[in-house]
């Protein structure tokens, strides 16, 4: 079995590692998950890695589709999906005909039926009746007399899914003339893929991107030189961007959970997925789990803790006895039922000391001497009258690592509503609040608008211009006659997108944005991106068909919590099928600002008139 390196470094032109952390644990027998934290010549990256050995005759791979139907069916979650099939660790699948009929655009084939042919000539990983993993070209074989079967490379296969491009064969690098004409070759994007070692390995794949703080994603062939690192033999991509998922059981939890950060900012409903799933036999509590594997929090934090045991299978399995925890030194803390208290004089290092029955495990504890960043994170900044909304301070070293605060955190509010106990109440009428929390020198501020109103955004045509995606035919104007922009789109060339871009960064956090549309009733798809301070983007739909003539406003909520101020970047058009060109028109943009108190300016930064 590829066993994961504790440490990544992939050849050129995978961007120099400067720093890293890695994280790793089991998930079942022949199942092992790994995560990378690294800090790069090129920005920080977040890199989860799956890797199932088939040769265990415990371990599965099939594929999933959604909903369990090919067509007439919605798109669901990777997450689902595994929840559903009971599958231990999973990755996001195909290419697929999104909000249409979402059905893949490649090959899928589950257990032995062709549910969709191969299709555009790209590669697909596939699963010998032996359980062997082999990626290559599928191709339909209409055996006479018998039901089509696939193969690929020639083998006939029980299990496929279609992706694309091909990244490595035989280890080294493709340019493949495939690729999906999707810019990840000129531009970061999150990536998933998969890869295949001989005799027995499968990796699945995920690096996390359109998120500059967080992780900034990969180019196609810098993709391609991480599976070279890996030892992979052969490796191709599968739908990424905002579909880029994979899902593992964390130990001591009966489901999969999501493992990344989609960069959506939520779990894109897709097509279908490649699992891996486990018949290893259930047994008897063999080892205990701690959550949280390890402890960093400051004096006086209160840590939440959970104790689980598993099995020989790395199922869950129930405790032998009540759980014993116990902090060494004394002087770190005590704990008080599933809590770790520390103390407010706390220093140094310890251990957490755990039995149950005759189990014995440890987990490390750090106390953090001071905080680097402390945020608020709520769930809205737009509560409606009289709500209870839960408010978590979240504090960062200056490496960047979470520490925990709960209970080291002085709270204060202003302005209206009541806080107590790191719980907001709002009040019964229009208001607007602001809370603020304070531990180890770090502050943050969080302001609370109960009710709304609507406050003209007062753009103009000179902050905008146009592109296209691929570059083609079209234009951005302004109408004079009813003081709009015109944006003008030709999609007759295989043009996919047209832009009207910007860089206008809004004052305060507003959450939603509007402005009226001139339909043309071309059934297009009017989307809004926008980015936060951190540069993290955010794709939002305005309109998911624009069916109408005549003047409509349009909405979309903005996201509550991103970092401001909030970028908008572009408000775009995505072709759909049949499609040729048009012309919509956008005119009195606005923006929603909770509470009653309207940020001034509005526009905090204006791009430079071009």
């Amino acid at each position: 079995m590829l066993a994961l390196p504790a440490t990544l470094a992939p050849p050129p032109p995978f961007p120099a590692v400067q720093a890293e952390q890695r994280r790793y644990e089991d998930v079942a027998p022949g199942v092992v998950r790994a995560e990378y934290d690294l800090r790069t010549s090129s920005g920080p990256l977040v890199i989860h890695i799956v890797v199932a050995d088939l040769s265990d005759p415990t371990v599965h791979v099939r594929t999933a589709l959604s909903q369990g139907l090919l067509t007439g069916s919605q798109a669901e979650t990777v997450r689902s999906m595994a929840l559903r099939t009971g599958a231990v660790a999973a990755v996001n699948g195909d290419f697929f005909d999104i909000d249409r009929s979402n059905a893949p655009t490649n090959v899928l084939v589950q257990d032995g039926v062709v549910l969709h042919p191969p299709g555009y000539g790209r590669p697909a990983l596939g699963i010998l009746p032996t359980g062997t993993a082999v990626i290559g070209i599928p191709a339909l074989d209409p055996a006479s007399g018998a039901p089509p079967a696939v193969t690929i490379d020639g083998s006939p296969v029980v299990q496929a899914v279609g992706g694309g491009p091909m990244l490595l064969r035989d280890g080294q690098p493709v340019d493949d003339p495939t690729a999906p004409d999707n810019g990840t070759d000129k531009v970061r994007f999150p990536m998933a893929g998969v890869g295949t070692e001989l005799p027995s390995t499968l990796l699945l794949v995920e690096v996390d991107g359109h998120q500059p703080g967080y992780s900034v994603g990969l180019l196609r062939n810098e993709f391609a030189a991480l599976f070279q690192g890996l030892g992979a033999r052969d490796a191709m991509g599968l739908d990424s961007g905002g579909s880029a998922t994979i899902v593992a059981r964390p130990l001591g939890d009966a489901g999969a959970a999501l493992l990344n950060r989609p960069s959506d900012g939520r779990e894109r409903p897709v097509a279908d997925a490649l699992e891996v799933l486990s018949s290893a036999p259930e047994g008897p509590a063999a080892r205990l789990v701690v959550r949280p594997r390890s402890i960093f929090a400051l004096p006086g934090a209160r840590v939440s803790l959970r104790v689980a045991a598993v099995d020989g299978g790395d199922h869950p399995a129930p405790l032998p006895a009540p759980p014993i925890l116990t902090a060494a030194p004394a002087d770190l803390g005590a704990v008080d039922g599933v809590s770790l208290q520390l103390s407010a004089t706390a220093v140094g290092t310890g251990m957490l000391e755990v039995a149950s029955g005759m189990l014995h495990t440890e987990t490390p504890i750090e106390v953090a001497p001071r905080l680097q960043r402390l945020e608020i994170q709520a769930p809205t900044i737009n509560p409606s009258p009289g709500a209870a909304v839960p408010l978590e301070a979240a504090g960062y070293d200056e490496a960047g690592r979470r520490v925990v605060v709960d209970g080291a955190v002085r709270w204060n509010v202003a302005g209206g509503g009541n806080l107590e106990g790191g719980v907001y109440t709002a009040p019964e009428t229009p208001a607007s609040a602001v809370v603020t929390a304070q531990a180890e020198g770090a502050q943050a501020r969080l302001e609370l608008g109960t009710g709304e109103h609507r406050v003209a955004l007062p753009w103009q045509p000179a902050w905008f211009t146009f592109a296209s995606y691929p570059a083609g035919a079209g234009s951005l104007t302004q109408d004079d006659e009813c003081a709009c922009l015109a944006l003008h789109y030709d999609f007759t060339q295989g043009e996919r997108a047209a832009y009207a871009r910007t860089a206008i960064a809004l004052g305060g956090h507003p959450v939603a944005f509007s402005l009226e549309v001139e339909g043309d009733a071309g059934d297009g798809w009017l989307r809004l991106r926008v980015a936060d301070a951190r540069g993290r983007q955010y794709a939002l739909t305005l309109a998911q068909h624009i069916n109408w003539s005549g003047w409509r406003r349009v909405q979309t909520p903005l996201p509550a919590g991103a970092l401001v101020p909030l970028t908008i970047e572009d408000v775009y058009l995505v072709a759909r099928d049949g499609m040729r060109s048009g012309t919509l028109r956008l005119r009195d943009p606005a923006l929603t600002y909770p509470g009653t108190i309207t940020p001034s300016p509005v526009i905090a930064r204006p791009p430079q008139t071009r």
